[in-house]
């Protein structure tokens, strides 16, 4: 969302310092979007139990600012299973019947200890209206260090109605290192986007350690229940549907695994949610259905990633009870998915229209550099892995060519992602170092 001229001078004058002790005041603030497009979720870390979690918000429009309130006592104490065990302090509060497309001011903290700087969010706005889409930014793989992309997503949020954010795995590198200490820095550094859109997210491998407990506890998804990894949500035209590569493999390594059950119960998951959404009137309200998991069912990097194998669990499924089972491919093009988010991968690639290796090239057109893909057979795959993280060194990386691969760079980036209308669906891949543009692509139903 765009920040309010206003923000500095009112941000500054409602500084509270008189707090007893800094590891009492919120930090790592960041929003999450419900189920219900009246709420907003907000979480905050203390270091310190405050005992009692308190947001006062207000419309922006109103004078004076933070009448409202909302106090809780959710607050989760979570302990790194590192060596110094440390113990930090998860604080969530909900905001509910928000006025739809309002922008807010919001500081978090408590009366005893203080208070936050002042904020800013935008209730999720009614996409109905002539005008009024979705802007959405997405990336998987964005760490503490060499966080390139970082500066340029700030710079798009301070000045456009960014709507969401979606990172698509492995955060930090990693979350649970030197006892946790890097995933709070890394919670710290994106809290100048995080706080004032909501930030989406989705499980990756680098972050297994301790059975997944940092990313299980620091976020706060729809159905977060189940600990962040499996959950959906409509915004505008589109159903997006978050969901764990991650049950195909051992912990944070390529090997398969055994472990049949948890594989089978996502899977019966997705087929609800599908099914739910391919219903006549979710369908004609959400026509854009769109996943997000970490590791790619297809990529062209050399190496010895699943996404490169000629059988791939996840895409093909795993031999059980003497037939392949829990594949996704089939599951996504029968439910007609229209479009499919990847990391892992730490490139850029887009695929053509992709069913069972085939590219359907049938009603594609490039006009000036911008590819058009008009009423595609199959879904479309994009793996966008490469914002910036400490494993990427800024060297070109070898594809293998593929007829089904339409684009490929190495270059640090991200994505943005405008969903127009029920029609219609823009994706831009944006140089982190030189703003210029990878790749340019129209999806038309």
């Amino acid at each position: 969302m765009m920040r309010p001229l206003l923000f500095i001078f009112i941000a500054f004058t409602f500084i509270n310092t008189n707090y007893a002790n800094e590891d009492y005041v919120p930090q790592q603030i960041h929003l999450s979007y419900t189920n219900d497009p009246t709420e907003m979720m907000i979480t905050w870390v203390t270091l310190r139990n405050t005992t009692n979690a308190t947001v006062k918000y207000s419309l922006s429009t109103k004078y004076p600012i933070l009448t409202e309130r909302v106090d809780t006592n959710n607050i989760t104490n979570f302990t790194d299973d590192g060596s110094l065990k440390r113990t930090i302090f998860i604080n969530r509060v909900k905001l509910s019947k928000l006025t739809v497309g309002g922008q807010y001011y919001y500081v978090c903290g408590t009366e005893e200890y203080g208070w936050s700087s002042l904020y800013t969010f935008t209730a999720m706005r009614d996409f109905s209206d002539t005008g009024e889409y979705p802007h959405i930014i997405f990336y998987g793989d964005f760490g503490d260090t060499n966080s390139v992309s970082l500066s340029n997503i700030e710079t798009i949020i301070e000045t456009e109605e960014i709507d969401s954010i979606l990172h698509i795995g492995d955060f930090a590198y990693d979350l649970h290192d030197d006892n946790g200490l890097v995933g709070d820095k890394f919670m710290i550094d994106i809290e100048p986007i995080a706080a004032y859109v909501p930030y989406m997210t989705a499980v990756g491998n680098h972050e297994a350690s301790y059975n997944y407990s940092h990313y299980r506890n620091r976020f706060t998804m729809p159905n977060f229940s189940n600990g962040n990894m499996l959950y959906s949500w409509n915004i505008g035209p589109a159903h997006i549907i978050s969901f764990s590569s991650e049950v195909y493999f051992e912990p944070n390594t390529r090997v398969v695994t055994k472990n049949i059950p948890p594989i089978q119960e996502q899977f019966n998951w997705l087929v609800d949610d599908l099914t739910r959404a391919n219903l006549p009137e979710n369908r004609k309200k959400h026509p854009w259905i769109i996943t997000m998991a970490h590791r790619p069912l297809y990529c062209s990097n050399l190496g010895y990633d699943a996404c490169a194998w000629e059988v791939n669990p996840m895409r093909e499924g795993l031999l059980y009870e003497g037939k392949m089972r829990l594949g996704l491919e089939a599951l996504f093009y029968n439910y007609k998915v229209d479009l499919e988010l990847w990391g892992h991968e730490h490139t850029y690639e887009r695929s053509y229209p992709l069913y069972r290796h085939t590219p359907y090239l049938k009603n594609i057109k490039t006009i000036n550099g911008t590819d058009y893909y008009y009423k595609p057979l199959a879904p479309v795959h994009i793996t966008s892995g490469s914002p910036g993280n400490k494993e990427m060194n800024g060297q070109n990386v070898i594809f293998v060519n593929n007829s089904w691969s339409a684009k490929q760079s190495s270059d640090y980036s991200f994505s943005y992602m405008k969903i127009y209308n029920y029609t219609h669906l823009h994706i831009q891949q944006i140089n982190a170092k030189n703003n210029t543009l990878i790749d340019d692509l129209w999806l038309i139903k």
